[in-house]
C-alpha cells in the first residue's frame, strides 16, 4: 500500500477513521471524505501530525449526485483505492 492515494469516505470517526489511521501507517496518502467537514479536517490534523500525506474533503456521499465528481477527480489523478466505511441506514419497503 506504499504511495498509493486511497480515498475513505466516513472517515470523519469511528470505523472510516481508523480506517483512515491504518492506511496513513501503510504510507498512503489519504483523501478523508466525511459528511461532517470538521470531523474530516480532524482526521487530517492527526495523519499529518503522524507525518502522513492526507487531504479532507466534506460532502454528503449518500448523495449519489457527488459521486461522478468525485470518481472522475480520483481516476483522473491515480488508479488506486476506494475504501468506503458509511451507514446510509435502511432501504425504504419500496425500494428493497
Amino acid at each position: 500500500m506504499t504511495d498509493r492515494i486511497i480515498l475513505v469516505t466516513g472517515a470523519g470517526s469511528g470505523i472510516g477513521k481508523t480506517t483512515a489511521r491504518r492506511l496513513g501507517e501503510l504510507e498512503s496518502v489519504v483523501i478523508v471524505v466525511d459528511q461532517n467537514g470538521d470531523n474530516a479536517r480532524e482526521t487530517v490534523q492527526d495523519l499529518k501530525q503522524s507525518n502522513r500525506g492526507a487531504v479532507a474533503i466534506e460532502a454528503d456521499v449518500s448523495n449519489p449526485n457527488v459521486w461522478p465528481g468525485y470518481f472522475q477527480m480520483w481516476k483522473r489523478n491515480t488508479k488506486d483505492w476506494v475504501a468506503s466505511s458509511i451507514a446510509l441506514g435502511s432501504v425504504p419497503k419500496d425500494n428493497a
